[in-house]
């Protein structure tokens, strides 16, 4: 589980610094607009699920938001407790499957990475890199490989080659220009 869980969190992140220029998860809801207490709720969903690290994961998610480091103990009880008592009632247990299924959508993240970060990044100026916006083309991407991969009974490379030609598509196609055009204006 420990390397299952990192790879989760490597794409995850990975997946993050493609849409919004930025590694951190709340970071990146709060470029595209998602209000905080969802986020809250995004960070405690994604740490209950593997209990080992629910303590210090959710301690630092909360208190990123709160900004208040004097609860930091509360934080880290509250999220530690509530992990436990749903790993005991186990509901681990019967999310196994459903995790098991969403495994096929890191592929398309990663021809998503491949793609920004050595095709796309070799184009663009300094300036366009290090911009700020939410950017789209990696989530429209993303669900394209995804839906290719589920209507193909998760055929991963095809459903990697169907997100990286879209991300591709939409990178020569639109290029930017929407974000540029708001900056301007």
């Amino acid at each position: 589980w420990g390397i299952i869980y990192s790879l989760v969190m490597i794409a995850g992140g990975l997946f993050a610094s493609c849409g919004g220029n930025n590694f951190d998860l709340i970071k990146v809801l709060r470029i595209a607009g998602i209000p905080v207490f969802v986020a809250v709720i995004i960070m405690f969903l994604c740490t209950w699920t593997f209990n080992d690290r629910s303590l210090y994961a959710y301690s630092i998610a909360i208190n990123f938001i709160a900004g208040k480091e004097k609860y930091k103990k509360i934080f880290i009880i509250i999220g530690g407790a509530v992990a436990v008592v749903l790993a005991y009632f186990g509901i681990n247990n019967r999310i196994l499957t459903i995790l098991n299924g969403i495994g096929a959508i890191f592929l398309p993240l990663l021809a998503i990475f491949i793609h920004f970060f050595y095709v796309s990044s070799i184009n663009r100026s300094e300036e366009e890199r290090e911009r700020h916006l939410f950017n789209y083309q990696p989530f429209i991407s993303w669900l394209f490989g995804v839906l290719i991969g589920c209507l193909t009974n998760n055929n991963l490379i095809l459903s990697f080659v169907a997100s990286f030609t879209m991300c591709y598509l939409l990178d020569k196609l639109a290029s930017f220009k929407l974000a540029k055009r708001e900056i301007k204006g």
